[in-house]
């Protein structure tokens, strides 16, 4: 009965129950923690400059919201600041929520999403191919281009290298005075917010999880196609913690996805068949006894049982 059990249940597991197993979860609550350094344009009345470098730390959270999640969309809600330490002061705070699929990990235009985002979010794809994906990109508010750089190995886990490198690129206008542009007869003029971003991530290829990504971000001000003055250039990496903390959750589901994926199914039909053939052969060997005794000669058996 149990060889059966085993010879039926690798391919419910194959074909049933991992397409089950290979989505992002609806309940993730994660913190993760970015540290670096950079410059930056305060504009606090204090400074009213470029400060730095500085240490800068960076701290997102994400919370699954369950009950707006189906079976294919996971919802999470999400808050990331980013505080100068040197100075204890915040230089950016946003929230936004984020609706994606959890297979492919591609943008859903769902459930309250804000800001709307295309291309890949928070993750890849599970099954991660040697390519080129379109990865969301907060400061640039757009999908930009990530391509397969080369294979690593980071917290014992094997992963992909993808590189982002794009820009210059305008993402947004600013109202600048125009005496700084030297245009002083026009009071205020409109310049543009330009954006240069290079970034790698590492990506475990399986579930397509980012365990950790090192950007560096330039923006600047320019006007007709000449810089103003810069408004950021900051470096952020994932802490060591963090790294660990999602490599630790990682390990747990990759288990879980070879059990159902690829041991059991494997290696179930043969531990089931050895079962089938070991029961068979226990119980013909007590009609093999049973039969060698009915064939003895009766007066051997009355002598075997005499005392």
């Amino acid at each position: 009965m149990l060889g059966l059990l085993f010879i039926f249940l690798a391919p419910l597991l194959r074909f049933y129950a991992t397409p089950r197993v290979e989505k992002a979860p609806l309940d993730l609550y994660d913190k993760i923690v970015s540290t670096g350094q950079g410059e930056y344009f305060s504009t606090s009345p204090k400074f009213l400059r470029l400060l730095g470098p500085v240490p800068l730390e960076n701290t997102q959270t994400f919370r699954g919201d369950v009950p707006a999640g189906t079976s294919t969309t996971a919802v999470y809600d999400s808050f990331s600041s980013t505080k100068d330490t040197l100075h204890d002061a915040v230089i950016d705070a946003s929230t936004t929520r984020i609706a994606f699929d959890r297979v492919t990990g591609e943008a859903v235009h769902c459930c309250g999403e804000h800001p709307r985002e295309d291309g890949l979010t928070l993750k890849f794809p599970f099954d991660v191919q040697r390519t080129e994906y379109r990865l969301w990109d907060s400061t640039a508010q757009r999908a930009l281009p990530a391509t397969y750089l080369r294979n690593g190995h980071i917290v014992g886990l094997g992963v992909y290298l993808f590189l982002i490198q794009a820009g210059p690129m305008v993402i947004d206008h600013v109202d600048v005075p125009g005496s700084l542009v030297g245009v002083p007869d026009h009071k205020t003029v409109t310049a543009d917010m330009t954006y240069q971003v290079h970034q790698v991530d590492w990506v475990e290829p399986e579930t397509g999880a980012i365990l950790k990504g090192v950007q560096h971000g330039v923006r600047w001000l320019s006007y007709q196609g000449q810089p103003l003055f810069k408004v950021a250039d900051t470096t952020l990496t994932p802490d060591q913690r963090s790294v660990n903390h999602i490599a630790h959750r990682l390990k747990d589901q990759l288990s879980q996805l070879h059990l159902e994926k690829n041991i059991i199914p494997l290696y179930g039909p043969i531990l089931g068949v050895v079962l089938i053939v070991a029961g068979a052969l226990l119980l013909r060997a007590p009609r093999k006894r049973r039969a060698a005794v009915r064939a003895r000669p009766v007066k051997e058996r009355e002598e075997t049982a005499a005392p």
